[in-house]
């Protein structure tokens, strides 16, 4: 069983949302620890030595059954092994990925999409996706006037891309102006048109 604080203790007897995410500790290194936190009071509960799936089910399975019955949601990365504790050790709380590694995995699907292209291309066309990197995975709303337009000319020739990009940015409209249930429920189903 993993040591507990007082601090530790008071934060976990109500924490309904809880938050799984891993951490580098150096650059390059590949020394990670995982961080565990309680969302709603965007205070750190916990950071354990590594990632591994078993040191995060050891956690879990320290908590009390009425500190595993108050949580409600866990957010955590796109990572198999922390989906299958959280559903394993919590089975009535909801588990979530966080809006950071879903940006992250679109941003990752548009950059290999559009450097497909680049490489299939003829040179006019390369010439266009040219320094479009950052274009592509920036918000529109921050975008000079000369970006809007390489990047509208980018998604006027590649409907490929065009879909993608649409469905970053209905997302990342979602988790910034949707803040209820019910109104996400109603979000439209297929992409906005530029």
């Amino acid at each position: 069983m993993l040591e507990r604080t007082h601090l530790d203790l008071y934060f976990l007897y109500t924490t309904q949302v809880l938050g799984i995410d891993e951490i580098s500790l150096k650059k390059r290194h590949k020394q990670f620890v995982l961080v565990i936190s309680d969302i709603s009071r965007k205070c750190i509960l916990a950071v354990l030595p590594d990632g591994e799936k078993q040191t995060l089910e050891n956690w879990i399975e320290s908590l009390s059954d009425q500190q595993k019955k108050a949580i409600r949601f866990v957010s955590i990365g796109m990572w198999a092994p922390y989906y299958q504790a959280a559903r394993n050790k919590l089975p009535r709380a909801k588990v979530v990925v966080d809006r950071f590694h879903v940006m992250n995995q679109l941003n990752q699907r548009l950059t290999q999409l559009r450097t497909r292209y680049q490489r299939q291309c003829d040179p006019e066309t390369r010439e266009i996706l040219k320094g479009s990197r950052w274009i592509i995975v920036r918000n529109r709303s921050e975008l000079s006037e000369k970006q809007s337009n390489q990047l509208n000319q980018i998604l006027e020739r590649f409907p490929e891309l065009r879909t993608l990009y649409l469905l970053k940015e209905e997302f990342r409209t979602i988790f910034e102006k949707i803040k209820c249930r019910k109104k996400a429920a109603r979000f439209p189903k297929r992409p906005a048109t530029i």
